[in-house]
Order: structure tokens, then C-alpha cells, then sequence
């Protein structure tokens, strides 16, 4: 579960094993001894708090998407990165036929992807230097970069529309 993507069917089966299990306990008969609706809910409202697999899962895959996206130093993100994704903005990256795990990964990030939300740190990163774009670095993108604009920095150049600078301490967030 927390490295392939399960079909929903499946999830929809765990889930009814789970629910069963706390209705009847291990007879076939008996006692409902909690009420369907309870099972999902939280328990500071009353519920058991216990999770449907299929958001389970994606939670968990959705974990992966962050480490990739973050470019953590972990050993199977490296690979991954260097296999799959190179100098390419994984958020933008489509959908690649490749191992079972990637194509997990790929999956949980396009159903998470409305969950994602570009935001600018505090605005001292190079506006010409730093990958702050889904475009990549900017200075990749022009044929050159004036000697005067080397030294720009986000905070000089982006403004919302009343015309003051908006910026927010985390680059990226659900």
C-alpha cells in the first residue's frame, strides 16, 4: 500500500473486510457493534478515525511525491530523479511508462496535483538562477542575460496586482 497504487476495487474490498471485521467481529453473525458512519469519522467527533484505504494509499504514495519533489537526498530518490525525471520540473512531467513504483508515484501525483500551489519563498532567491518557475531556471530559458539583471532578485521584479510584492515562507503546498 504505500508503494503501489491499489485499484479502487481493491480498496473498496479492504474496506469492506475492515467493516465487517468491526460489525460482526469473526462470527458471521451477530451484533453491529458500531454504526458504518462512525468508522470514517474522527474520534474527537465520535468515530473510530480509522481511514478508507483508497485515501490511505494515496496519502502514503503522496509522501513519495513530496520527497521526489523536494529533491531529498535519499538514495532511492537520486535513482529515481536520475532515471526518470533529470532537469525536468517533476510536477509538470508527463505521465512515463517505467517501473511499477514510478508509475505509482506518477499516479498519486496527478490525483494530488490540484492539491499543489506555487508560491514564492521571500523573494531574495536570483530571479535569473534559481529554479522558481515550473519552467526551470530562467537564464536556460533566454539566449542571454543582461550584465545589469544578474544580480535581480524575485522580491525586485514580482508584484501582485495592487502592486505590492507577495511572498510566503513555503515554496510549495497542499
Amino acid at each position: 500500500m504505500y508503494i503501489a497504487w491499489l485499484p479502487y476495487s481493491i480498496c473498496e474490498q479492504i474496506d469492506k473486510y475492515a467493516h465487517s471485521f468491526l460489525w460482526n467481529g469473526n462470527q458471521d453473525k451477530g451484533v453491529h457493534l458500531v454504526g458504518l458512519y462512525k468508522i470514517p469519522r474522527l474520534r474527537k467527533v465520535g468515530g473510530l478515525g480509522i481511514r478508507r484505504a483508497h485515501e490511505s494509499n494515496t496519502a502514503m504514495l503522496g509522501k513519495l511525491v513530496w520527497d521526489i519533489h523536494c529533491n531529498s537526498y535519499k538514495l532511492w530518490v537520486c535513482l529515481l530523479r536520475h532515471k526518470f525525471v533529470n532537469d525536468k520540473f517533476f510536477l509538470d512531467m508527463p505521465t512515463t511508462l517505467g517501473a511499477t513504483i514510478w508509475n505509482s508515484i506518477m499516479k498519486a501525483k496527478e490525483t494530488l496535483r490540484n492539491g499543489f500551489d506555487y508560491k514564492l519563498e521571500d523573494g531574495s532567491s536570483s530571479f535569473w538562477y534559481a529554479p522558481w518557475t515550473k519552467f526551470g531556471k530562467l537564464c536556460e530559458k533566454v539566449l542571454y542575460v543582461d550584465t545589469h539583471d544578474v544580480h535581480l532578485t524575485i522580491a525586485d521584479v514580482v508584484q501582485d496586482d495592487v502592486g505590492t510584492r507577495v511572498f510566503h515562507k513555503s515554496p510549495i503546498e497542499f
